[in-house]
């Protein structure tokens, strides 16, 4: 059966020149041509004095088979090309169609599920925080995105390299079709008025009540939690090296520790606490989750980082992104939930 492809928030992006997201990146492996666009910019770049000639900008990589994969070079966690003043070289001083297809879709992804082909953008990026949209797009959006040719280029490699990715990594049928039909759950409830208390009592109990603030125990709960991930959460920001990445790291670090309070900024309805319900909605409507054991955990995970990020009001939405990237990135979410007690003991302490 042929997918059909659907988008629920708009997939416009304003870059915001932050360079985020070319920091303490993997891009690979290089396809043939990508690789001799790259080599071609960087010859064009050195001599023109933009970029030091003598540093190779890809990294090789070999297969079991002896031949080559390549990647772009990160020397000092920065994207080779990234300038000084976070624009790229080659988007700036060449043309844009010559970076890698990833550099020129991101933030946007598209994953297949069963029945379709999803395409969003991930919640990862610092830039979201300022600019995004959580209105819902309508039938026609996706036709008037590929208006644009530059638009439908984008959208066309998107779906034409859409990953499959199952909700939970079990092949049991059963197991299968239980989490899609959570999924599906999860995701109708961020389109109710439901307040953000109500709604992670929901993720992790499947019990709805009408809680407007969070339990004083369930807060005392996930403080203790936070404290004992800190360690591996220390090492974790260690091997971000110095991007803005570790410096947003470090300042969501220094409130791991501190108790957690009800905040303002999860009011019904506050900026942030719609970015938040929009940030996890979007992490469940991409299968961002894949990696816990239900779709129900990978979300509470995440909506903590977001009650976590809440108590800096002022760098709210940064810290909410560095949770969100390094979560993703980790093991981190597992250090959280080592064990199915201490998820009875949030579900029972939230309620």
């Amino acid at each position: 059966m042929e997918r059909q492809t659907r988008a629920i928030y708009p997939l416009e992006h304003e870059c915001l020149c932050c360079g985020c997201s070319c920091m303490a990146q993997l891009v690979g492996p290089l396809s043939d041509h990508e690789h001799q666009n790259i080599l071609s910019a960087h010859k064009h770049l050195s001599e023109s004095g933009c970029v030091d000639g003598t540093v190779n900008p890809v990294m090789k990589g070999l297969k079991p088979d002896g031949s080559c994969l390549y990647f772009l070079n990160f020397p000092q966690k920065r994207c080779f090309f990234l300038g000084d003043d976070n624009l790229c070289h080659i988007h700036g001083k060449i043309r844009a169609d010559q970076k890698p297809l990833a550099c020129r879709r991101f933030p946007r992804i598209a994953i297949k599920t069963e029945e379709e082909i999803r395409v969003g953008i991930k919640p990862y990026c610092y830039g979201l925080y300022g600019h995004w949209d959580d209105k819902p797009v309508d039938d026609g959006y996706l036709n008037r995105f590929r208006a644009d040719e530059a638009n439908w280029q984008i959208l066309k490699d998107l779906t034409d390299n859409a990953a499959y990715r199952p909700v939970i990594r079990s092949q049991d049928g059963a197991e299968l079709e239980a989490a899609c039909n959570q999924e599906r759950d999860i995701l109708s409830k961020f389109s109710t008025s439901m307040s953000y208390a109500a709604l992670m009592t929901y993720l992790i109990s499947g019990k709805e009540t009408e809680c407007k603030e969070f339990s004083t125990s369930f807060l005392n709960c996930v403080h203790d939690i936070l404290i004992g991930i800190k360690p591996q959460f220390k090492a974790e920001i260690d091997k971000l090296g110095q991007t803005v990445h570790a410096k947003h790291a470090q300042e969501l670090y220094k409130i791991l520790d501190k108790p957690l309070k009800n905040s303002e900024s999860l009011c019904a309805n506050h900026e942030f606490s719609r970015y938040a319900r929009y940030a996890i909605h979007q992490l469940v409507f991409l299968r961002e989750t894949t990696r816990f054991p239900a779709v129900s955990v990978g979300a509470f995970a995440f909506g903590i980082g977001a009650l976590v990020a809440s108590q800096d009001a002022e760098h709210a939405g940064d810290h909410l992104t560095c949770w969100l990237r390094l979560m993703a990135q980790t093991q981190l979410f597992m250090m959280l939930f080592p064990s199915p007690d201490i998820l009875m003991e949030l579900a029972s302490s939230c309620m």
